[in-house]
């Protein structure tokens, strides 16, 4: 019998893991391929959804993440959901130095409403979570309590891991050559003609 399976994306958590390693080659990844290369025999992929927040700042990095979501919207089982990115004030303590730091809001509650929604509504047998953040431990937690047959697997992005899972979800690591085969390419072409061109900068 076919388990059913749906990725939820931590889009930046995804996207800091891969800057930590030095892997920025691969931002321009696919996610519906890459997470079906994390599928086992008997179960397939039907939804893959994407969190993320508008980022603000330097023209060019806007322009790069809107490139980026464009082409994860050409795949029609990609739905992108949106937090919020602001910044706020700080002062250090100890040296006085003010300034101001950016920060995602929303995206891990709107993960945790996604999945135990989806679960109600009996979407998925397993729930692939694709994040290395300890915020959302409570949500396998919350899986394995009030669904029975149900189960999280955590991806852990390069560089991310959470031991708190241990017990909680199944655990795997995406891997270089995951990674490697998941890439969109280069150019892609869309019905009306128009072209979604890889960022220069992603080589």
């Amino acid at each position: 019998m076919t388990e059913q399976v749906i990725a939820y994306i931590d889009g930046f958590n995804f996207y800091f893991g891969l800057r930590a390693k030095g892997w920025q080659k691969y931002y321009w990844v696919n996610p519906w391929l890459l997470c079906k290369h994390m599928l086992i025999t008997h179960q397939s992929l039907s939804q893959v959804k994407y969190f993320t927040s508008r980022i603000r700042g330097k023209k060019e990095k806007v322009s790069r993440q809107d490139t980026f979501i464009r082409a994860i919207k050409t795949e029609p089982a990609i739905t992108v959901r949106y937090g919020r990115y602001g910044t706020r004030g700080y002062t250090c303590e100890i040296c006085g130095h003010s300034g101001k730091l950016s920060a995602e809001k929303m995206t891990d509650v709107r993960i945790a409403c996604e999945v135990i929604n989806d679960a109600h509504r009996d979407m998925f047998k397993t729930a692939l979570l694709v994040s290395g953040d300890r915020d959302l431990v409570p949500i396998a937690e919350f899986i394995n309590q009030r669904f029975l047959g149900k189960r999280v697997v955590v991806a852990f992005p390069p560089m991310r891991r959470c031991n708190d899972y241990k017990g909680k979800a199944g655990i795997m690591r995406i891997t270089k050559r995951m990674l490697q085969t998941s890439l969109f390419p280069d150019e892609i072409t869309l019905p009306n003609g128009n072209k979604i061109t890889k960022p220069d900068k992603w080589v």
